[in-house]
């Protein structure tokens, strides 16, 4: 591909340079010498030096002093009350600190006291997957959940950045502020979790999400109630059919 001049666009053809000619090489330094000469003047959070800002939104005069603060914070941090909670595979008591002053921060998602007991959790999400397959539920409940998926749910399909995926992700989720309503659908379908979401205004109503994110799990969920959809029949039966296409369940 042919390179053009970073300054005036002009074709350069199959080379190494950046620029067609020393006025534009000059030019453009003298570009980059008024933009740093705009750059507002800052004090730093850490020693209150004056220094020029390299980027946009910088707190501190050099990394030192960005590491040194970091600490400080992380000193703070390890005073603050620490949370409480219980290991939902062994039942083991564990505790989650809070290390940020946002109220966002304080809906930890953490269920487990270890790695090695969430990988147990995993293993046991696959065999209640089983159970499901095997467990009669009734047509009143099943369209009782397609009428509550229809109203409040919601089924995603988002691009990812991760290393070993194709670039998609799936899950499926119902979200609504009766708690009481999303754990009876949890243990009608022994798929999902169900967690509080952030709520940004105290005025607002906590709301609770219903959320299942395993591909197994999303297929087993939808073919379960896709009979009984009115809205989302459609878009319910176009994931069941590339899901089938993607993982060849039956």
């Amino acid at each position: 591909m042919d390179k053009i001049c970073e300054n005036c666009s002009k074709p350069l053809g199959k080379t190494q340079k950046r620029f067609c000619s020393h006025r534009c090489l000059f030019t453009s330094g003298r570009k980059a010498w008024l933009e740093a000469k705009q750059r507002q003047t800052k004090e730093c959070k850490q020693c209150g030096n004056i220094f020029k800002e390299n980027r946009p939104g910088q707190l501190f005069c050099s990394p030192s002093c960005a590491c040194r603060h970091n600490a400080q914070f992380a000193k703070i941090a390890n005073t603050k009350p620490k949370e409480k909670r219980v290991c939902l595979e062994c039942k083991k008591i564990f505790y989650v600190h809070h290390y940020r002053n946002d109220p966002l921060d304080v809906k930890v998602y953490a269920k487990f006291c270890s790695r090695k007991c969430g990988h147990i959790a995993q293993i046991g999400k696959a065999q209640q997957m089983e159970k499901l397959q095997k467990k009669n539920i009734s047509k009143t409940d099943r369209a009782y959940v397609a009428g509550l998926f229809d109203g409040e749910g919601c089924i995603g399909i988002r691009k990812t950045k991760r290393k070993y995926s194709d670039g998609t992700s799936l899950d499926v989720s119902i979200t609504n502020t009766c708690k009481e309503v999303l754990e009876w659908v949890s243990n009608l379908t022994p798929i999902g979790m169900v967690t509080e979401r952030a709520c940004r205004n105290p005025k607002w109503k906590p709301t609770f999400n219903y959320r299942i994110r395993s591909a197994f799990g999303c297929y087993q969920f939808l073919r379960l109630i896709e009979p009984h959809l009115i809205i989302k029949r459609v878009k319910a039966q176009e994931v069941i059919k590339f899901l089938q296409d993607r993982y060849h369940f039956n």
